[in-house]
């Protein structure tokens, strides 16, 4: 009976070792062709750089730009930054991807200088930025986006953006609305506390108007006179203070929407990852590797 259940048992306990054996082989070789695919993409796009103008290297970047939006995601936990791609990823998309046209070149050295306007005559746009040659790459520096009229530019994003938090951008609109008519009572009062300063004599007026906190000098010696603008300016303050940190708190309760990444790697094993990493390395020609000895030495 004892040989009848092991010989039941033994193929299947072959088996599963052979077939984990297959499981790593098929990971480790689509690691490698995966390896192979991105050095070969490199090596083209590095020959292709070889040969770019600093107009192809701006299209070029738009492009790369144009596609990290595309593929752009959020974490798992975290719906309002997806919603937040979401509404922006049309804007983007639109500003990256608006047919432009070259208006202006100017080069001085290794440094090329370029505007670049939308095609479109009924879209105010003026793009332009700093090209530098480095190596085969094009480096783009001192990107300015504008346009004659500033907000017309801001809206549509701002509009996105307030599409998906509508409170915390009404929130922060109220908070700013009570700063601005709280610190323009406050510099009322501040002018009434002075005025009443000179009102009991020049002296006091002066102190008000130059010594730092003469006003609660001011206050303390002659309450009579200095209660109601100096009361009306603390309670300001406070307003302008608690105005201010509203919109702190908002902010920080929206730091988890940052949880945002592109989406460029396929989903691959720790197998695959571990080699594609070691490939990378390995066909790397500008990285050299040393080995580091024990911990101590590492720290020496």
């Amino acid at each position: 009976m004892g040989l009848c259940l092991s010989a039941f048992v033994s193929p299947q306990s072959h088996a599963q070792p052979v077939h984990k054996e297959v499981h790593l082989v098929g990971h480790k070789k689509a690691a490698v062709e995966a390896a192979k695919k991105a050095a070969d993409e490199e090596a083209k796009r590095e020959a292709a750089s070889a040969n770019e103008t600093a107009e192809q290297a701006f299209e070029s970047t738009r492009d790369r730009w144009a596609q990290l939006f595309i593929h752009m995601k959020a974490a798992p936990d975290n719906p309002r930054g997806a919603r937040l791609i979401e509404a922006l990823r049309p804007v983007a998309l639109k500003f990256l991807q608006m047919p432009m046209k070259l208006v202006s070149k100017t080069e001085s050295g290794d440094r090329t200088v370029l505007v670049f306007k939308a095609k479109d005559p009924s879209t105010d746009i003026i793009w332009s930025c700093t090209a530098t040659k480095a190596g085969n790459e094009w480096l783009l520096t001192n990107q300015d986006f504008k346009g004659r009229n500033a907000v017309d530019i801001a809206i549509e994003p701002y509009n996105a953006i307030a599409s998906v938090f509508p409170s915390e951008i009404s929130t922060i609109t109220t908070a700013c609305m009570i700063f601005v008519v709280s610190s323009f009572a406050a510099f009322a009062s501040s002018i009434f506390l002075i005025i009443a300063a000179f009102r009991v004599s020049v002296l006091w007026g002066l102190v008000v108007f130059f010594v730092p906190f003469g006003n609660i000098i001011f206050a303390i010696c002659r309450w009579r006179e200095a209660r109601i603008p100096f009361v009306v300016n603390l309670i300001c303050f406070c307003f302008c203070i608690g105005a201010l940190a509203i919109p702190i708190t908002v902010v920080q309760s929206l730091k988890d929407v940052g949880k945002i990444m592109p989406d460029f790697m396929p989903t691959m094993s720790d197998e695959q990852t571990t080699q594609l990493i070691e490939n990378g390395l390995k066909n790397s020609k500008g990285l050299k590797l040393k080995k580091l000895g024990p911990p101590e030495d590492v720290l020496h």
